[in-house]
Order: structure tokens, then sequence, then C-alpha cells
């Protein structure tokens, strides 16, 4: 009984000194400083995504915009020929 009562204590003091060692040796700036770099890493990448994505939509609304400017254009000179016909 002797025995298994020092091998328990000893086993507790080795348990104890593992995990007082383990987190002893855990870099709490160093894991800040990756999670900080890793949050500025998505949000420039989703800004970026964000901004390719209203530029393609400028380039659309510009593009029906001309269509409809060029529509208006020759309809006005249709207009204007079928006048100087009659």
């Amino acid at each position: 009984m002797i025995q298994n009562s020092t091998i328990t204590v000893v086993e507790t003091t080795a348990t104890t000194i593992s995990t007082a060692v383990a987190t002893a040796g855990y870099d709490n700036t160093g894991a800040m400083i990756y999670i900080i770099i890793v949050l500025l890493w998505y949000s420039i990448g989703i800004i970026f995504m964000l901004g390719m994505q209203m530029k393609a939509r400028s380039e659309i609304i510009e593009e029906a915009a001309r269509r409809r400017t060029k529509k208006l254009i020759r309809n006005l000179r249709d207009h204007t020929n079928t006048k100087e016909i009659l």
C-alpha cells in the first residue's frame, strides 16, 4: 500500500510539472501577432474581391448607358432622315 501511494504522488508530480512546462513555453505575443496577421490578410482579400466586383458592375452600367445612347442617336438620325426624305 505504501508503494501505491508513493507511485501516485510521483505520477501526480510528473503531471503537474509537465503541465507547468507546457504552459510556460507558450508564446502569447506570437500567437496574437499571428492571429492579427491572418485576420488582416483575409480582410484585405475580401476588400479586394469586393472592389473587383464593384468595378465589374460599374463597367456593366456604363456599357448599358453607352448602348442606350447609341440607340437614341440612331433613332434621332433615322427620324431626321425620314423628315428629309418627306
